[in-house]
């Protein structure tokens, strides 16, 4: 397990597959509300930004590497925030759809569904023993409560739109931007640090911004 004194990763989910517009007039849908959303999200503290795409006539969730690439761009040019983007797509797509945007793109970091959480954890012990990075998203109401205990145990974090569509018990989030200063301004009068992309690029040994196809 990592130790507490490392400075926490927040990685920022800001749409993803389940939550609909029709929840929240809140959750960005076309190309330039993802790109804004994300932009803002890293600006708040979010080392990385996570990425599903839309379709942007009815907000469900796309494949399509176009796109993908109708805010991969933008959003490299706004923030220095590591990009990583979904391997899981939404529901009933076949695994080449889903690869689709990912192989054309080469981002630093996908996503990769592992399956059960207590055997992945077994096995990244007796592989890796505490030589590896964790973190916790929580979906639904617990989401800040969870993040928060997983900073305080010494691992990173991630918020965002896709996860909850919630600021507060009641309240809508009305950005991803919101959730993300939230978590940082909480772990951050815990006296933890927050780490900036850089670092979390050297923690993750990732290729770095100018190696991806975007």
């Amino acid at each position: 397990m990592a130790t507490p004194s490392k400075k926490v990763i927040i990685t920022c989910a800001v749409t993803g597959s389940i939550h609909t517009p029709t929840m929240t007039p809140h959750l960005p849908i076309t190309p330039k509300e993802i790109a804004d959303e994300s932009i803002a999200a890293a600006k708040a503290g979010a080392a990385i930004i996570h990425l599903h795409a839309r379709d942007p006539k009815d907000g469900r969730p796309t494949p399509d590497p176009k796109v993908f690439m109708a805010f991969l761009p933008e959003i490299k040019a706004g923030t220095d925030a590591v990009i990583n983007i979904t391997t899981g797509g939404g529901h009933n797509m076949t695994v080449q759809e889903r690869l689709a945007a990912p192989l054309q793109c080469q981002p630093e970091m996908c996503s990769f569904n592992m399956g059960s959480m207590m055997h992945m954890r077994a096995i990244a012990n007796k592989l890796f023993g505490d030589g590896y990075e964790w973190s916790v998203l929580a979906a639904g109401r617990h989401q800040m409560a969870l993040t928060t205990m997983a900073g305080i145990c010494g691992g990173n974090v991630r918020v965002g739109l896709e996860d909850s569509i919630f600021l507060a018990k009641g309240r809508l989030a009305k950005s991803n931007a919101e959730q993300v200063a939230k978590i940082r301004r909480i772990l951050e009068d815990l006296s933890l640090e927050i780490a900036t992309p850089m670092e979390a690029r050297q923690r993750l040994a990732l290729k770095g911004m100018e190696k991806v196809a975007f």
